[in-house]
């Protein structure tokens, strides 16, 4: 087994340009022993730092879920990211980051679907540090594969700040079990009314997905005219269309408790 420690950017690169197709990034403490060549990006400085620039905030890949969910910035602008990563936190036996998961096309069951609602994009160097970002939803393919040459990697998820949090309304919710659904929904209001809508479900499908018949439902609405018993049967309905179950009542008890999260 080769191991190799990039200590900056600059080396990442060079790692990238000399790596084999069975080779594994290495962001936490999980054992990737089965893999032939192993690249550590513990050591990257770059990759653990939280930035605000002027209209976004960009998460380094390395940032841990509890270091994450602390930052103020985090629970001002995207309270959803907050939860996700504190339960992300909670649910690991070793320390885990942001990009663990992702960044070894592994679906991240908690991340990936509040970074899909919040229209994130991921921030992708190449071997010649060329940088290019680009939206979550292109970054797997739908059976939860990386989309990315072997030359690249994820170095930050950046995600677009609303220009008026207050007016911003999230939430992220899971119904535990074998196969936990996760409902990620993400709305902006204009004056009253919403006038944009993501509403994202996990756990049906191996990468999770905008259900658009939700936000089509969602957009135009008042929050006090939303009804919980219509957003729950589209739900249903969705998850019917895979093939799987859930019992409707834990369903309905779960959008109900988005829609409380929300806080409109």
């Amino acid at each position: 087994m080769n191991m190799i420690h990039p200590q900056d950017l600059t080396d990442l690169a060079k790692a990238l340009s000399e790596r084999i197709c069975d080779s594994k990034f290495i962001l936490d403490d999980e054992n990737h022993a089965q893999a032939e060549q192993l690249i550590s990006l513990t050591q990257i400085a770059e990759l653990k730092a939280i930035r605000k620039h002027c209209c976004s905030l960009s998460i380094g890949v390395m940032c841990g879920h509890d270091q994450t969910a602390v930052m103020p910035l985090v629970g001002l602008n995207f309270p959803s990211l907050k939860v996700a990563c504190e339960k992300a936190h909670e649910s690991a036996a070793t320390r885990s980051t942001v990009g663990g998961s992702i960044c070894n096309a592994a679906m991240d069951e908690y991340l990936y679907p509040v970074l899909l609602s919040a229209d994130a994009r991921a921030a992708v160097m190449d071997d010649q540090r060329k940088l290019d970002k680009i939206h979550v939803e292109k970054v797997m393919d739908a059976d939860g594969c990386l989309t990315l040459a072997p030359n690249q990697v994820i170095t930050d998820f950046v995600l677009p700040i609303p220009l008026l949090p207050l007016e911003t309304h999230t939430a992220f919710v899971v119904l535990p079990g074998d196969n936990p659904l996760i409902l990620a929904p993400f709305v902006r209001m204009e004056e009253e009314d919403i006038s944009h809508a993501r509403f994202v479900l996990g756990g049906i499908t191996k990468r999770a997905y905008r259900v658009d018949a939700a936000e089509e439902y969602l957009l135009g609405k008042l929050p006090e005219d939303i009804d919980a018993a219509e957003l729950t049967r589209i739900v249903l309905d969705e998850i019917a269309a895979h093939g799987c179950a859930y019992d409707a009542e834990a369903v309905r008890a779960l959008v109900d408790e988005a829609l409380e999260q929300m806080e409109f």
